[in-house]
C-alpha cells in the first residue's frame, strides 16, 4: 500500500522510515532528494481520513499543526493519505517539564476554543456546540457502559453519583 501511496504524491524519496508509536494510522518519515523531510500518513479507515482531514481544515491556522501539503482519496486498496510537512520539535515523553506540560494544555485550550464549521462537507467532524451538554452526557454514560465491569462498583456510583 506504501509503494501505490508514494506513487500517487509523485515523490522523489531517498529514504523512507517507519514511524514508531502510531497507534491510528501508519506514518513514514521520507527525506526527499531535495533534503525536505516530510510525512506520509495513511489512517487505517476511512472514516479516521475524512475526519482527519476535516480536521487539518479546521485546525490550519488556529494551532501548530503540520501543514497539510497533499492529500489522496483512497480506493478500494487504501482509505486515503496525507502528505504532511515536518513539525519541528521533540517527540512527548514522561519526563516532559511542567512548562511542556502548561504548554499542552494551553494548545489544547486553543484547541477547543475552534468551532466547527457549518460548512465541512463531509459531516466527518459535528458540530456539537449548539448541543453541548446534551452530547456531554450522552458521551458520558456511553463510556460508563463499558467501565462498569473495569471499576470497583463504590467508585463507578461515585462516578455517576459526581457527574448527574
Amino acid at each position: 500500500m506504501l509503494d501505490q501511496v508514494l506513487k500517487q504524491f509523485r515523490l522523489e524519496i531517498v529514504t523512507v522510515n517507519e514511524v514508531e508509536d502510531s497507534f491510528s494510522s501508519m506514518v513514514y518519515k521520507c527525506v526527499l532528494r531535495n533534503g525536505e523531510t516530510v510525512f506520509v500518513k495513511i489512517p487505517y479507515t476511512r472514516v479516521k481520513y475524512e475526519r482527519e482531514l476535516a480536521a487539518y481544515e479546521m485546525l490550519a491556522g488556529h494551532v501548530p499543526i503540520p501543514q497539510l501539503l497533499d492529500f489522496w482519496e483512497g480506493d478500494d486498496n487504501c482509505p486515503g493519505a496525507f502528505l504532511l510537512s515536518e513539525l519541528k520539535g521533540h517527540p512527548l515523553s514522561e519526563t516532559a517539564s511542567p512548562e511542556v506540560a502548561y504548554q499542552i494544555g494551553a494548545l489544547q485550550a486553543a484547541m477547543h476554543q475552534i468551532q466547527p464549521s457549518n460548512t465541512i462537507e463531509s459531516g466527518a467532524i459535528q458540530n456539537e456546540f449548539p448541543h453541548w451538554h446534551e452530547f456531554i452526557e450522552k458521551q458520558f454514560y456511553s463510556f460508563a457502559e463499558h467501565v462498569k465491569e473495569l471499576l470497583d462498583e463504590e467508585l463507578f456510583m461515585a462516578s455517576l453519583r459526581k457527574f448527574e
